[in-house]
């Protein structure tokens, strides 16, 4: 196992395209560290940081099986689409059906006659961890799942969720 040394203002540092979402994240970091960091019993920040991540996997593989079978290879195709190698921000997650028609230019309060009809619905209908887990998949999608050799699809069956 890779240790994990944390430092808040060095390794939240990141520019480009992705400099915004560490930008916005950093408070949530440094209060969760701040909240659980206790050097005198050995949770330093690298520990804290290790047992958070280790916490949020647990979630996500809880929550993914609460969006398994929602969505066709079609709605997640277009989920991919509109937003191709983003990093959400951690307040952005349940703005995704806002978002979404905004990219395609379609208002969000007109999306009813729109042929982004049942995806939206499909969307709306999710809470926030349903949103939250939804935006890491799609991440680690853009990421790791659209090779030559895997469609969306297969690679979402490896993180447990199955498509209608």
């Amino acid at each position: 196992m890779k240790l994990i040394y944390l430092n808040i203002d060095k390794d939240f540092e990141f520019g480009g395209m992705h400099g915004c979402a560490f930008e916005f994240s950093r408070p949530y970091l440094k209060t969760y560290l701040e909240q659980h960091e206790n050097i005198a019993d050995g949770l330093t920040g690298g520990r804290v940081a290790g047992l958070a991540c280790a916490r949020l996997e647990w979630i996500l593989q809880m929550t993914r099986e609460r969006i398994s079978n929602m969505f066709s290879l079609e709605d997640i195709k277009i989920l991919i689409e509109y937003n191709k190698e983003g990093i959400f921000m951690p307040q952005h997650f349940s703005s995704i059906p806002e978002f979404l028609c905004d990219t395609h230019g379609i208002d969000f309060d007109e999306y009813q006659s729109s042929y982004l009809k049942d995806l939206v619905d499909k969307l709306c209908c999710l809470d926030d961890m349903q949103f939250f887990a939804l935006g890491d998949v799609l991440e680690q999608t853009w990421r790791h799942g659209m090779t030559d050799e895997t469609n969306p699809g297969e690679f979402l069956q490896t993180l447990g969720i199955e498509l209608v």
